[in-house]
């Protein structure tokens, strides 16, 4: 589960399936947790080469979809264990 970045716009329902790229925050030094966030204004795309692939939005009340910081499900697009994606492995 990874947030949005919570900018000028925001991912909704017609970006699921599609492929978004990272951008780097301040993580916690206190809780451990990663700075890094999903770049809402890079709209869902069809774009191999980003690194995370939305799945769906997180079922809870509390997470509503296309504001700031929604949290998604996402799938890493890009890593060692997955071959054949552009960008992917050493």
């Amino acid at each position: 589960m990874i947030q949005g970045d919570g900018d000028t716009s925001y991912l909704d329902e017609n970006d699921c399936n599609g492929n978004v790229p990272l951008v780097s925050a301040v993580g916690s030094t206190v809780t451990y947790r990663s700075g890094w966030e999903l770049d809402d204004s890079a709209a869902g795309a069809a774009t191999a080469a980003e690194q995370i692939r939305l799945i769906r939005p997180q079922d809870r009340p509390d997470n509503t979809i296309a504001i700031a910081n929604c949290d998604w499900i996402c799938k890493i697009n890009n890593h060692q264990g997955l071959q054949g994606i552009v960008g992917a492995g050493v």
